[in-house]
């Protein structure tokens, strides 16, 4: 990312460099434990230091770093515990999430829904999961937003970002995982347009079980124990 075009205010730059490494943190880009330095940061972006500053401030308030004194800025290592609780508090507000979506959405939300999985479907197929993770992340907001009836305010935007922060990335890594992922997402938006919010919320709930198995597997495949 480079520095903004003429115009754009240093809040700007601030929110699209918080926003990018949200992403990045989000789909294991910036692994867990990586320490983020300004000087970096400010070379990367384009930006002042203080700019830099304001946009790791915005990140802290996700959960998704921490600030330990003589450590810097880190991104969160989860421990199995906390993945676990993470996990399970995921899979309620996403049910309740789809089940509330599908009672309030209305035709022009039936319509941003269907785009948001088109945009998904049009990255699938690639090498990288980056991408279909960011996205699938964009629609989950955009449920959220739905379930809401206005816009997600900053502090539930906060939540469901850490949230993500224990989502799917070890259940969709190949073409063939995204594609399976596709199909239960295309069952679920069907089931949101139908008005059918309890069947919604019960296929909700296992889309996050087997993220959430995935998830585990990899945890203990990678010896990463408390």
């Amino acid at each position: 990312m480079t520095a903004p075009p003429t115009g754009f205010t240093s809040r700007t730059l601030t929110q699209q460099m918080a926003d990018t490494l949200v992403g990045e943190i989000l789909t294991r880009r910036i692994p867990p434990g990586t320490r983020l330095r300004e000087t970096e940061l400010a070379a990367r972006f384009g930006a002042s230091r203080p700019a830099v500053r304001e946009a790791l401030h915005l990140l802290r308030s996700t959960g998704l770093v921490d600030d330990a004194p003589w450590k810097g800025v880190r991104v969160v290592a989860l421990s199995r515990e906390e993945l676990i609780d993470l996990n399970d508090l995921r899979g309620l507000v996403f049910g309740f999430t789809v089940r509330r979506a599908a009672e309030r959405a209305r035709p022009a939300d039936h319509a941003r829904l269907a785009d948001a999985l088109s945009q998904m479907v049009a990255c699938a197929a690639d090498a990288s999961p980056d991408a279909y993770e960011w996205r699938r992340r964009q629609l989950h907001m955009l449920l959220a937003e739905v379930a809401g009836g206005a816009s997600v305010p900053g502090r539930r935007r906060s939540f469901v970002e850490r949230l993500d922060h224990a989502w799917e990335i070890e259940s969709i890594r190949t073409p063939a995982q995204r594609t399976g992922s596709l199909a239960r997402w295309h069952e679920l938006l069907a089931l949101i347009a139908a008005g059918d919010g309890p069947a919604a919320e019960r296929l909700a709930h296992s889309m996050n079980d087997g993220a959430a198995a995935a998830e585990l597997e990899a945890f203990d495949r990678e010896g990463k124990t408390p």
